[in-house]
């Protein structure tokens, strides 16, 4: 049987059983998210740095 992949930030907050879908990995650092966590992540990243498309060269 395989082991499922949970969400980290629903792990820490004592949610362990949502999958975590979305992987993020920040330099040498990878994380697991649920989408919820991963579209706040997103939004987070997006006020900090713009939108991809503003960024495209």
């Amino acid at each position: 049987m395989a082991r499922m992949i949970t969400c980290d930030a629903c792990r820490k907050s004592g949610n362990g059983d949502v999958p975590g879908t979305v992987p993020l990995t920040i330099g040498p650092d990878e994380y697991d998210l649920c989408e919820p966590h991963a579209k706040k992540f997103r939004t987070h990243f997006a006020d900090l740095f713009g939108t991809t498309k503003e960024n495209a060269a």
